[in-house]
């Protein structure tokens, strides 16, 4: 099954008995992936996390385990070659984390680039991928300290583009997802929520001191993907 763009992240699961993020001092928690692509389970991307030697293969099953910092703000990174780059921050708690990713190809990422009249490779700049738990329509996404060119995704059952953005939207159609390129690299950004978009926290990104609004790391040609829970607008 080709899930193309829209569908970067299929299965989120994480494994805890408590959904705060207490932070543990010196202790470790595993994060455990199981990464795909169109053809099913991937073998050889490269795992790492943040800016460490802390990194592992996934194996022929495509899974891959990293032993990580507990209750801690971290991000690690998808790398193979001619796939695209991919980018996730977290806090993991001391029982652990399993999710299950998707890797877009190259080839899968150059037409929504293109249909943006954004370059691909990113060229020293990176981008945003943002989904709404649960999706709705009419949320806003905005960044507070950066600059990048924004995008809403229609909203197509089944999903089927091009296209892949509609440059009419204003804000999220049902399928509850947008996002940002050309956004200036490196550095952690903070994205502020919107329109039917309240009380957002997040799920896959770091929190911030402001209300409805959640922080990611953004790196040179990386896609950071950033999931939010937010309540269902009345």
């Amino acid at each position: 099954m080709r899930l193309g763009f829209r569908l970067v992240w299929i299965l989120g699961l994480v494994v805890l008995a408590n959904a705060g993020c207490i932070e543990v001092s010196g202790a470790s928690a595993v994060l455990e992936l199981v990464i795909e692509d169109a053809e099913g389970r991937l073998e050889g991307v490269r795992v790492c996390e943040g800016d460490t030697d802390n990194c592992a293969v996934s194996d022929v099953n495509g899974e891959v385990t990293l032993e990580v910092p507990a209750g801690q703000e971290i991000f690690y990174t998808l790398q193979k070659e001619r796939y695209d780059s991919f980018l996730f921050a977290d806090v993991i708690p001391e029982s652990g984390s399993s999710r299950v990713w998707y890797l877009q190809t190259d080839e899968e990422a150059t037409p929504f680039h293109e249909e943006l009249m954004s370059p691909y490779p990113r060229q020293s700049t990176g981008g945003i991928q943002i989904f709404l738990i649960p999706a709705f329509a009419g949320a806003t996404f905005d960044l507070a300290d950066a600059t990048g060119k924004i995008y809403y995704e229609p909203y197509q059952v089944p999903w089927n583009p091009p296209p892949y953005t509609d440059p009419d939207l204003e804000a999220t159609s049902e399928g509850g997802a947008g996002g940002f390129v050309e956004i200036t690299a490196p550095g952690t950004v903070r994205i502020e929520f919107g329109g039917t978009a309240e009380r957002c926290v997040p799920e896959t990104a770091w929190p911030a001191d402001v209300e409805n609004s959640v922080r990611v790391p953004v790196r040179e040609d990386h896609l950071s993907i950033v999931s939010v829970n937010c309540p269902l607008p009345p």
